[in-house]
Order: C-alpha cells, then sequence, then structure tokens
C-alpha cells in the first residue's frame, strides 16, 4: 500500500477526493491543514457570518492507493478529470505495509445499505438476514473499495429498480466487480466484467466466487463482438467520453445505458457527447455526482 499527502483549498476538496476513490484509491481522508498554527483561531458565529469561508482555509489531503497503482498518475487522472483548476502543494508519498491496511480494513467495514433489500457485507461477516434481502458479498482486503463510493450506490440503485429478469448486463470497468454481482443476483441471465487493470479482474473472479454467481470476466480485447440488454459505465467523465461509440455498439436495440463517474456539473457535456447516438437525462443525483440512463432506439 502506498500513502499520497498534499495539501489543497477546501472548496476542491470533496470533489478532488471523491474522484481518487473512483479510480482506485482505498482511502481519502481530510483534515485541517493549518490545525496547531496561529492561523487556527476559535471562531465565534455572529448572525450574518459565512463561517464557510472561515474555517478549514487549507485542507491536509491523505490517500491510500493499492502498491500496483501509479501514485502520481492516480492524481494526475483525477485533477484532469475533473476539469478545475486546483492548486495542490506539500506533495509526499510513502509506502506501507499492506497487511495492516488489509487488517485495519477488515476490521472497520460494516454492512451497506442500498436500498430496502440490497446490503454490501463483508464476507466474513456473521449476522443472519431474512430471505427478502440480496447480499453482496465483498473481501474487503482486496482493491477498488467495498462499494461506499456515492456513484456505485447510484449503480445498484438503478439496478435494483430497472433490470428485468433475463437481461443480459455489461459492466465496463468493473473495479470490485459489485455491479456485474449485482446484476447477477437481481436476475440478469449473464453478465460480463470487463477492466483494463489486472487486478481488478482478480477481484471480480473472487468476489464472484464468494457470491457464488457465474461472470465472464476480461479485458476488452478478450470481448467477442456481443451486444447487451444493459450497458454499465462506472468510471470518469474522461474515458466515458473517449467511449461513447463503442459502448453504444455494445447496446441491443432497445437496450439501455447507465453512466456513472460523473460530476454534477460534468452531465452536460457527457450528455452532448452522447448526442450524436442517443438521448441521455439525469435519472438520479447523489452528493454531487450524477447517473446518466439512456435508451438504444430500435431500428
Amino acid at each position: 500500500m502506498q500513502e499520497l499527502v498534499f495539501y489543497c483549498d477546501y472548496e476542491n476538496a470533496d470533489c478532488l477526493s471523491e474522484a481518487l476513490l473512483l479510480v482506485g484509491a482505498c482511502s481519502v481522508t481530510v483534515e485541517d491543514a493549518e490545525i496547531g498554527e496561529i492561523v487556527e483561531s476559535p471562531i465565534f458565529g455572529e448572525p450574518g457570518i459565512n463561517l464557510q469561508h472561515l474555517a478549514w482555509r487549507k485542507n491536509k489531503i491523505s490517500v491510500l492507493i493499492p502498491t500496483h497503482l501509479d501514485v502520481l498518475q492516480i492524481l494526475d487522472y483525477s485533477l484532469r478529470d475533473l476539469s478545475l483548476n486546483i492548486a495542490i502543494d506539500h506533495l509526499s508519498f510513502r509506502k506501507i505495509p499492506d497487511t495492516d491496511w488489509v487488517s485495519l480494513v477488515q476490521n472497520q467495514f460494516t454492512p451497506i445499505h442500498i436500498t430496502k433489500r440490497l446490503i454490501i457485507i463483508p464476507n466474513n461477516y456473521s449476522k443472519c438476514y431474512d430471505d427478502t434481502k440480496i447480499l453482496l458479498e465483498i473481501n474487503p482486503g482486496m482493491a477498488f473499495g467495498t462499494g461506499s463510493h456515492p456513484t456505485t450506490h447510484l449503480c445498484l440503485e438503478w439496478l435494483d429498480s430497472n433490470i428485468i429478469t433475463g437481461s443480459s448486463v455489461l459492466d465496463y470497468g468493473c473495479g470490485s466487480g459489485i455491479l456485474s454481482i449485482a446484476a447477477s443476483k437481481l436476475g440478469a441471465s449473464s453478465s460480463v466484467a470487463i477492466d483494463i487493470d489486472p487486478q481488478a479482474i482478480y477481484s471480480t473472479m473472487q468476489n464472484a466466487k464468494i457470491n457464488n454467481v457465474v461472470i465472464d470476466v476480461g479485458f476488452p480485447d478478450d470481448m467477442f463482438d456481443c451486444k447487451y440488454d444493459v450497458v454499465l459505465a462506472n468510471i470518469l467523465k474522461e474515458p466515458l467520453q473517449k467511449l461513447a461509440n463503442y459502448l453504444f455498439s455494445k447496446i441491443h436495440p432497445g437496450g439501455r445505458i447507465v453512466l456513472s463517474g460523473i460530476l454534477s456539473h460534468q452531465a452536460d457535456s457527457v450528455i452532448a457527447t452522447y448526442s450524436k447516438y442517443m438521448k441521455l437525462s439525469v435519472w438520479k443525483e447523489k452528493e454531487e455526482w450524477v447517473c446518466l440512463e439512456g435508451e438504444k432506439t430500435c431500428k
């Protein structure tokens, strides 16, 4: 495991933290960079005072990143995709033992309730649930997180509300495989999980085994020329736009596409890119992230 530390202004801390999680960071911690300094003094609220502009002017961001990922590339990718002018300084990184992180995550991971019936649990969790619940078991010690990111929630909520029994599903940029696993458990007849990262392929295969579901897992070049009833892509704005033609070509006529990893202010740009192929609209928004959906017209 690697730890990346840097400072940035408070205005950009939240969106940058979310972007880092989406491209592979295991965790992001935000602290006051000026704590203990002279500029850090108590604020006593008066009517009309905007405390937000007085507190935490500079944030210290600590990011845990799996060893197999390039730390600076992850940061650069996140900054470029946000399309914001974000100044960072005090940049440093160090390697830390993986075993310590694995134990920490396994001990801290608790169930995540996505919908009334869809729940993410650690694979070593002992509590029993009734048969009305659909459990997604994730190995919390592996890379790609535990499904807590808002965009993962949005995609899972969409699947729970819209998946039709017998559907075929493509999960492009599968990460932990949680979306393709959920699709299978919600009634999809076939689920295909694709990623460019070998660690994602491994994580998805292991998590599929834990959940006793059959998923075809591979790299983009491994794919046959197939089309799907549902195409999911929870990545980031820039790759979503570059992949527009490719993802559109993978949808059956009458099939649907679901895109996330998009900040609210980026939605119009992604919708415009896809407009020459199909009409997209915002399905739902969560914590400044959106989920877009669209249907491929029958021809």
